[in-house]
């Protein structure tokens, strides 16, 4: 089980600027995870707040003890390059890069003669009923 439990929040004069939310798992207590970092990407500045927000956030979460951070990219976000960028910067390194894919169930592709797809789920509502 996943706890989140801080978030940061960079923003001027009202205008948000940035996001980054913290955990960790019950079972790994020293190990920090960033569950989200979002900067907007259209501001300027994006190289200055995205520092600001890194560093000081984990800056605060220094003193939990925690013996690692990290950050899974998936290969569907949108600005994946950037944020690789933001986290290289900072002293992040890339451990392991894959490629993730997602299929639209709109666009799938027909079965084979031999395979069936059930509704499970569809049947224990209409069994309930």
């Amino acid at each position: 089980m996943n706890l989140l439990k801080w978030c940061f929040i960079i923003e001027e004069n009202g205008v948000f600027l940035g996001r980054a939310i913290y955990g960790v798992f019950r079972e790994q207590p020293t190990d920090l995870k960033i569950w989200q970092f979002l900067i907007d990407a259209d501001v300027e500045r994006i190289e200055s707040n995205d520092e600001l927000l890194l560093k000081e956030s984990l800056s605060n979460l220094n003193e939990n003890g925690f013996e690692t951070v990290e950050y899974h990219m998936y290969s569907t976000t949108n600005n994946n390059d950037v944020l690789k960028f933001i986290f290289e910067r900072q002293g992040f390194r890339v451990i392991q890069e894959k490629k993730s894919f997602e299929i639209e169930l709109k666009n799938s592709i027909k079965t084979h003669q031999r395979l069936t797809y059930k509704n499970w789920l569809s049947r224990v509502k209409r069994n309930l009923s």
